[in-house]
């Protein structure tokens, strides 16, 4: 995430997430699907805790920012999919209607309410203070939002994982790859 450091898979002193390790909470967008041939109907967006404890997702909001003109075209509270904590290690998934029934048993999930824009475009985790846990930016760059370098484009029949799986070195290029799409499994990496 935005937390930086040096070191070890996500920075700091070799924790995940760009958190020092021993971190309670540490919520990455872990895997996107953005871009499809055709219309856009299997779009999803999975994030991962990496942290030691559970995140309350009341606490927890994910925007996304158009990057043709920086203005934030949704808000979403993480809470809409389970007004409870998410458990160390666990998936969220936010999908189109159509993805929400095939999920493996055990991943937490909920309907996304809109369609993610084909890029430059990017996403963000805020917590209520303010802070910053995550961003992403696909298909370009942009100010305030990517760490590091973009992620690659989204390939029309791939989606974009962390590769490793859940690992946050605080550089989109280097963490995203153009992989399977696996949502609410563990990423595929090439």
């Amino acid at each position: 995430g935005a937390g930086g450091g040096e070191g070890g898979m996500g920075g700091g002193e070799g924790g995940m997430g760009g958190m020092p390790a021993g971190d309670p909470v540490a919520l990455v967008i872990n895997e996107v699907e953005v871009e499809e041939a055709g219309s856009d109907t299997e779009e999803y967006i999975e994030i991962r805790n990496n942290g030691l404890e559970d995140a309350v997702l009341s606490e927890y909001t994910l925007e996304v920012v158009n990057g043709s003109n920086g203005q934030i075209y949704q808000t979403i509270g993480l809470d809409a999919a389970m007004p409870g904590p998410l458990a160390p290690g666990r998936l969220l998934v936010l999908a189109a209607p159509a993805l929400l029934a095939g999920l493996p048993d055990g991943v937490v999930a909920g309907e996304l309410p809109f369609s993610p824009q084909n890029g430059p475009d990017g996403l963000r985790i805020i917590h209520v203070s303010g802070t910053v846990t995550d961003s992403m930016t696909y298909e370009g760059a942009i100010d305030g939002w990517t760490e590091g370098t973009p992620a690659p484009d989204d390939a029309e029949d791939s989606g974009l994982s962390r590769c490793p799986d859940g690992a946050d070195t605080d550089d989109n290029g280097r963490d995203f790859r153009q992989s399977p799409n696996t949502i609410g499994a563990p990423n595929l990496c090439p």
